[in-house]
């Protein structure tokens, strides 16, 4: 979607999205642990679910604000050109 004319602000919310992906697919590994993964899988995707939500609202109300928590650490990870 973002390959024709590259916009800041799409770039910018596919990079926070990727991160919050791949968090989630974290999540899913460590749930494959007994007892304490469970546990931490759970609240994770408790925590997951917030991060997904305020993100989605940034990005309705369009604001380029980062995801909460993580947010700042996917800019970073995942920099654009």
């Amino acid at each position: 979607m973002n390959n024709d004319k590259k916009l800041d602000f799409a770039s910018y919310h596919l990079r926070q999205s990727v991160g919050l992906c791949l968090t989630g697919l974290a999540l899913g590994l460590i749930g494959i642990i007994p007892i304490l993964g469970w546990i931490i899988h759970i609240v994770g995707i408790f925590v997951l679910l917030y991060m997904w939500v305020m993100a989605l609202m940034n990005a309705i109300n369009e604001n380029e604000k980062p995801a909460p928590i993580l947010g700042k650490k996917y800019e970073s990870w995942f920099k654009g050109k």
